[in-house]
């Protein structure tokens, strides 16, 4: 019997390890939800190739002319890609919301408004998410997608305090 506790603990920490990579915990997201989340990450990836991050326009195509709608036809597409999710009311479209709140978006913050507005069903997913980053199967998409810890703590603690309180957005 102290044999198989050992083994047991052996594979949970072997497991725990595997999750991480440079130091930061992750979590594979399935592949319903990744499907989901796909076509509006390539299109933020696609904006980061060609553009780099917002506010920071690092090639002069993006600041004007073709290159400069090029990306603002991308970032409506984000947002019409959200909403489009956000009227999704299925598990896979629940998490695939709060796994979006680890990246950055866009500043109309639709998707934790969604998470909110769905209450307590987004807790769990909320906590799943909240410390470890998330993996999207059969893509490798720019770390400097992601929110930064701080950012993506914070809009996790509000949204939690939001559905905890009942809470709805507009």
């Amino acid at each position: 019997m102290a044999g198989f506790r050992w083994f047991i603990f052996v594979v949970l920490a072997l497991g725990t390890v595997a999750a991480q990579t440079d130091g930061k915990q992750t979590v594979t997201v399935p592949e319903q939800v990744a499907a989901l989340l796909r076509p509006i990450l390539d299109l933020r990836q696609q904006s980061v190739t060609e553009c780099g991050q917002p506010g920071k326009a690092n090639r002069n195509t993006c600041v004007s002319g073709i290159g400069h709608e090029r990306e603002q036809k991308r970032w409506w597409k984000i947002g019409e890609g959200i909403a489009h999710l956000a009227s999704r009311k299925t598990p896979s479209a629940d998490e695939a919301l709060v796994v979006l709140m680890c990246y950055y978006t866009g500043e109309s913050g639709d998707d934790e408004d969604a998470v909110i507005n769905r209450g307590r069903r987004e807790l769990s997913y909320l906590l799943k998410y909240w410390k470890s980053d998330p993996v999207i199967p059969e893509r490798k998409y720019s770390d400097s997608m992601r929110l930064n810890r701080e950012a993506k703590g914070e809009s996790f603690q509000i949204a939690i305090s939001a559905i905890r309180k009942g809470e709805k957005r507009d």
